[in-house]
Order: structure tokens, then sequence, then C-alpha cells
């Protein structure tokens, strides 16, 4: 094992684990197999309870993973189960990488990912650069594939700066909030995650870290830059927003609380206000933030109806209503109503 200090460390890649014990094994080794030297792995178990097919639980998989490999392996263990956005936070603390990189543990890199968008952000000085991914799936019809393809490589060619960055993200669209197939500079991420509490969040952790990423990468002059070269494969088979009906109120609770990154949002908000400093966003851009919020709750009341199923419905609902608060959840749900009304 060939031992590294932290200077020698570019790149640090971060993973956090809950319950998908059974693939990684395929994640970790597309790490092993990048063509880049001087990055080190970070996986974070968020307390998860899972094994792989041979009964290992993530830490067994981890400490045999590390023996097999020449680069810098750190595990840590969440005591109990936080959700993804604190498993991120946790990895980002840890991380010992100038760049850092973000890879789900259902998902693997593509084999010279790092190098890519390495040389990508490096060579051009930018806060953020974004590659290419490629949608797996065996349950997708052609039709969806292109839909979530569509989705997750909304990309910009080129370069947005500074205040262009958060306006091409909020008010053109023109790039996604997706953590991975994106590499970062590690300050622009360590300033935009001390505007998030502590949070307990497995939906919408992805915007809200990003939003902060392109609000403090805009407010101090940074860079976003898009690759159209492939670095990150997506796979579909998994998550907790699929097409299956949800039997337990364990993961409807899971889903509402996509609310709780909203909340995070807008008390930030409201304390940056208080502070006497300046909210760094056009009426424009909060328009759209608000607007995404509506969008994620009528994504949560439209689940309630098509995926819970009827027993739980009463349940549910009062769910619903803890996280979004009831006024907002009746005004949204007649927005719902009056869309499947005209057919839309």
């Amino acid at each position: 094992m060939l031992l590294f200090s932290k200077k020698d460390i570019a790149v640090s890649i971060c993973v956090p684990v809950y319950g998908t014990e059974m693939l990684l094994d395929r994640c970790f080794n597309s790490v092993a197999v990048q063509n880049f030297s001087g990055f080190e792995l970070v996986v974070v178990d968020d307390c998860s309870n899972g094994t792989d097919e041979k009964g290992r639980n993530c830490s067994k998989i981890v400490k045999d993973f590390k023996k097999s490999v020449k680069f810098p392996v750190t595990y840590i263990k969440h005591q109990e189960n936080k959700g993804i956005a604190e498993s991120r936070k946790t990895a980002i603390y840890a991380s010992k990488g100038k760049y850092l990189i973000f890879l789900d543990s259902d998902d693997t890199l593509k084999e010279n990912a790092v190098e890519i968008l390495y040389k990508a952000i490096t060579e051009n000085n930018c806060s953020v650069v974004q590659g290419i991914a490629q949608v797996f799936g065996d349950d997708l019809t052609e039709d969806e594939k292109s839909i979530v393809d569509k989705k997750v490589n909304c990309l910009f060619e080129g370069e947005l700066k500074g205040s262009e960055f958060i306006a091409g993200f909020l008010e053109n669209s023109n790039h996604s909030g997706f953590l991975w197939a994106k590499i970062y500079e590690r300050e622009t991420i360590l300033n935009a995650i001390s505007h998030i509490p502590p949070i307990y969040c497995i939906l919408a952790e992805d915007f809200l870290i990003y939003f902060w990423v392109c609000y403090e990468a805009s407010k101090n002059g940074g860079k976003y830059m898009g690759i159209k070269q492939p670095v990150y494969n997506y796979w579909m088979q998994n998550g907790i927003t699929r097409k299956q009906k949800i039997e337990d109120l364990d993961r409807w609770e899971k889903t509402c609380s996509v609310a709780s990154a909203f909340t995070a949002l807008f008390t930030e908000f409201e304390e940056i206000n208080e502070r006497g400093e300046k909210l760094e966003l056009n009426e424009a851009q909060y328009k759209e933030v608000k607007r995404l919020c509506r969008a994620f709750l009528a994504n949560n009341i439209k689940a309630l109806r098509s995926k819970v199923i009827p027993e739980l419905q009463q349940q549910a609902y009062q769910i619903l209503c803890e996280f979004w608060g009831e006024d907002f959840v009746k005004d949204v749900e007649k927005l719902v109503d009056a869309k499947e009304a005209r057919g839309m």
C-alpha cells in the first residue's frame, strides 16, 4: 500500500451509502480503474444495515476493497441514520482534495472520468465543471430513458461566469442541479454547505446543495463550464422516486422529506436578511425558487394519489401536511387539480 500525504491528494471522490451494499463492488470498482493518480475515496456509511451477496456489510466491503487498491480510502460510519444531505456534508468535511466529485453508491464513474474532469477544472480555472451522464435502466422504455437523459444531461456547453452562473441555473435552466457528473472546487462546496443546518433530507438535497454552490460561486466571481464528454453512469434500477407502490409510512415520510430542503432554504434566506446581509438573488431567481418549491410539493401530492396504497391515504395526507404545512398543501392541491382538469 502506498502512503499518501494530504498534499498528494488532488481529488476526493465522495460516496454516501445507505442500503446499496449489493451494488458497492460495482461502484468502488469504477473508482479503482481510474487512470489518474492523486485521488482518494471517502465513504460515508449512513448507519446502513444491508449486506451484499456474500453477507458483507458496508464496513467489511470497504475493508476488503481497501486491501486491493493503492489510493487512500476513508470510511466513516454514522451512528444513526441522518439522511443523504448530512452524509454528503460528512464526506465533504472529511475530504482532503482541492476538488470534489460526488458519486452515488448505486452509480459508477466512466473509466477516465476523474482525469477528464480534473483537467477541465484546473486548465479553465472553474468552480464547477459538468460532464455527460449515460442513463441505464433495464425496466425503462426508450421514451422514459429519453426523458431522463434530457433531464440529467441538461448542460451548458461553454462557460458561465459570475452572475451568469446562478442565472443559468435558475432563470435559463441551462444546466442540471444534480451533484454528480460534476467536479467542484472544495472551497466553493464548503461555502455552500455553510448555509445548510443539520437536516434530515433524502430528496432534493442535490438541489439544496447545488443552489448554494451556484449562489456562492456567482457571488465570488466563480465560473461554470459544461463539457460534452461522458464521465458518469446513472443507474435507474433503485431509488425512492421510482414507480413502485408506497406501502409503509416510513417510506412515505422519506418521500416527504423533500420539504426539509426548502424549509432550510427559505429559513436561510430570512437569516441572511436578519444578519443585515444582502440576499444575492434577483426577483426572477427568487420566483423560480418558489416555483420549484411548489413543483416539488405538487409531485408529493401526485405521489400520494398514485402511489400510496388506499389504506394509508389518510395518515399519509396528515404526514404531508406536517412536512409542508396544511395551508400550503391545500393551495398547491388546487393547482394540481386545475392542471389535471385541463389534461396537463
